[in-house]
């Protein structure tokens, strides 16, 4: 007795392992294959945009052995920007590294640059970089700064 039931446990067995590895991928197929997208699911691109309409000011001063330009941004227009975009407002004397620069989300900052005074009128570049993570895209524009130059709007 005890070969026939351990016959009928094996005999149950490879049927169960059989059913097993036939009807499981029927049901998986019937289970993916059922399923739709949502009526109205669509895809959009996004990105960064270069803002543009810069508006804003910049005053130019010399000082004991010093010169300056400060610029004022007053507003820019960066229509369809995606949320999270933070703006770099930078200054610095043309063909230089570095200058100064404010990072804020605000579209308004002002940003000075001083240096050791020099013979002549002094070029800055001045730039807006609109950034979210790895993407960034830049407004820029060159000042010049004459030897004891008055104030003046943005050349746009």
């Amino acid at each position: 007795m005890t070969c026939s039931i351990d016959t009928w446990r094996r005999a149950v067995s490879i049927v169960l392992v059989v059913g097993c590895l036939v009807l499981v991928p029927q049901v998986a197929q019937a289970f993916f294959s059922a399923r739709q997208a949502p009526v109205g699911t669509t895809v959009k691109v996004a990105s960064v945009v270069t803002p543009t309409a810069v508006t804003g000011t910049y005053t130019c001063a010399t000082g004991f052995f010093v010169e300056s330009a400060t610029v004022s941004f007053t507003g820019f227009d960066d229509t369809h920007q995606i949320p999270g975009v933070t703006y770099t407002f930078r200054i610095q004397k043309a063909g230089t590294n570095g200058g100064e620069s404010v990072t804020t989300t605000a579209k308004r900052a002002t940003v000075t640059s001083r240096q050791t005074i020099d013979v002549g009128a002094t070029d800055y570049q001045v730039q807006i970089t609109a950034q979210l993570g790895r993407w960034t895209r830049t407004w820029q524009r060159e000042i010049t700064c004459g030897f004891g130059n008055l104030p003046g709007p943005f050349p746009i």
